[in-house]
């Protein structure tokens, strides 16, 4: 069995839906459909997640957010017209926001952004809506696979497909508890290790893993294979195309995770899983107060280590560290992932 997970970027144009709809209907063991709130439109654009938070920020400080309110209906009336959806679901958001303004909990407003997301888009697709609240659990800050095993297995013996909203979950005390940004990428984790499905989809505005991050190097080659492990190490640096807890849910499951893009649905996708992958390079970075740390994994170091002996601060096995001062930073990170290529190169001569 398949769950999907789809990103914000997903429901904001014809073609990514018309791709979802596809999706669906392609393959029947595509049983789960996980989504994330509505994406930003365009660069200028304001997250529906950020507006959710700016009118909670307003209304507790007894600020006028009647334009912040303007434009989360306005994304959301945006979606029902993309998808031709008919049912009132203003209506709801506005019942919604009554109860917010009784019960003045902020997790409960931000999480309305993926509850309507995924409700419009069960209407659009024709599969039964079940909210995270009756299906992801919270149990003594621990997740409650037992019971959400026990859900899920009910819901799918029951309509055979389900959508299900990321991002939350429900506390023990009935709370709502919200995963860090872009938690949508867990809950989709959560539900294949809690079913022991085969295949995780997580399908986003780009096509798999890149080597480096393809703003720095045009051309960056991307991984076909990796662990869980080197995914979580990527994702600690640079690399923010899925979650980290994604792999630490992960990482010692049966579950292959795919990362492929909604808007090329049959291109190659990364796949990763548990199993260690000997040939899996790549060059990532974060900024750490003045500098750049950087962190680079190859089969062989030694090309990298000489040119870049002075900047090395931990070398192990086929990992090093290095900092990178910002004056030379892009400069030298392309002549670190260009050697790598080089390497990479001559070990399949």
């Amino acid at each position: 069995m398949i769950v999907c997970k789809f990103g914000g970027k997903a429901t904001t144009t014809q073609q990514s839906l018309t791709n979802i709809l596809k999706l669906k209907e392609q393959n029947d063991d595509r049983v789960i459909f996980v989504f994330s709130a509505i994406g930003k439109l365009n660069d200028k654009d304001i997250k529906l997640t950020d507006l959710l938070i700016e009118y909670d920020k307003r209304y507790k400080k007894g600020k006028n957010a009647d334009l912040i309110y303007d434009k989360i209906i306005q994304k959301f009336n945006f979606l029902q017209n993309l998808t031709k959806t008919k049912f009132n679901i203003i209506n709801e958001i506005k019942k919604s926001f009554i109860k917010y303004k009784k019960i003045k909990d902020k997790n409960f407003l931000i999480s309305r952004g993926e509850y309507f997301t995924a409700k419009i888009m069960s209407h659009f697709l024709n599969i039964k809506f079940i909210p995270a609240e009756k299906c992801i659990f919270f149990n003594k800050n621990l997740l409650n696979y037992k019971k959400i095993q026990k859900k899920l297995k009910f819901y799918l013996k029951k309509y055979k497909k389900i959508v299900v909203p990321g991002f939350y979950c429900l506390t023990d005390n009935k709370k709502i508890k919200l995963f860090s940004r872009g938690g949508g990428d867990v809950t989709g984790a959560i539900i294949a290790k809690a079913l022991n499905f085969s295949v995780y989809e997580n399908w986003t505005d780009v096509v798999g893993v890149k080597e480096i991050n393809p703003n720095l190097y045009k051309n960056a080659k991307q991984i076909e294979q990796m662990s869980y492990s080197d995914m979580f190490l990527m994702s600690c640096y640079d690399a923010k195309v899925i979650h980290k807890d994604c792999s630490k849910l992960l990482k010692c499951s049966n579950t292959l995770l795919k990362l492929k893009s909604i808007y090329d649905i049959y291109a190659s996708p990364t796949y990763i899983s548990s199993k260690n992958v000997k040939n899996c390079s790549f060059v990532v970075y974060k900024k750490s107060k003045d500098d750049y740390l950087v962190l680079v994994k190859c089969n062989n170091c030694l090309p990298i280590i000489k040119k870049f002996k002075d900047k090395i601060f931990f070398q192990k096995k086929q990992i090093l560290k290095l900092i990178l001062k910002p004056k030379c930073f892009k400069r030298d990170i392309i002549d670190l992932y260009e050697k790598l290529l080089i390497e990479k190169k001559s070990q399949m001569c």
